[in-house]
């Protein structure tokens, strides 16, 4: 597992992001926060090609931690698509109910969790 993840514990997240995937049998994943592909790599794993994944992040916009500009070749996928997306505008172009699974991470506090209640849940689809 890759040292920079942030999942890389005791508990192993791996295995709880592909259950809840399992679980959820979506069509659509929209991930904020790349960084090396492990939770990307997680979904990529748990669904068949007719589920679409949209994984977004800043790159190098960041300061600090980003993911690197090989990611795209890393996972060309035809139900993959990696692009530049701002995770504070990005909401804007979903449909409501168009989200199956929303996994945000980034540098994260409060705003947010308090982003993602106020813009980004009437965008999730409740199955």
């Amino acid at each position: 597992m890759n040292k920079l993840s942030s999942y890389q514990t005791q508990i192993d997240f791996g295995n709880i992001i592909k259950s809840i995937t399992f679980i959820q049998n979506p069509r659509k994943i929209i991930e904020f926060g790349i960084l090396n592909g492990f939770s990307l790599q997680c979904f990529i794993d748990s669904v068949d090609t007719t589920c679409n994944i949209e994984a977004y992040d800043i790159f190098d916009d960041f300061i600090g931690n980003s993911a690197p500009n090989d990611i795209y070749d890393k996972f060309q996928q035809p139900n993959v698509k990696i692009s530049y997306g701002d995770f504070y505008k990005k909401y804007q172009d979903f449909e409501d109910k168009s989200i199956d699974i929303l996994h945000v991470d980034i540098a994260n506090n409060g705003n947010v969790l308090e982003f993602v209640l106020n813009n980004y849940m009437s965008r999730r689809f409740y199955k």
